[in-house]
């Protein structure tokens, strides 16, 4: 099983992967799974990795996020 790795930037550390997981399956991606990266300190910074099946031909197609 091949998955593609995408990378979002400038989220939020107060959106929980949970939401950001929920709301790009809303919005039709086959999303596997949402991963907050975290500094050499452990702390959560503003960038996520969301895995996808590779077969996604989506991936490229989402320009923004945003949550009110």
């Amino acid at each position: 099983c091949w998955v593609c790795l995408v990378f979002f930037g400038n989220v939020t550390t107060s959106i929980s992967k949970e939401t950001i997981f929920s709301s790009l399956v809303e919005l039709k991606f086959n999303v596997t799974s949402v991963t907050r990266l975290q500094n050499r300190h452990k702390s959560p910074i503003l960038f996520v990795a969301v895995s996808q099946d590779k077969s996604e031909k989506n991936t490229f197609s989402l320009d923004s996020l945003i949550f009110a």
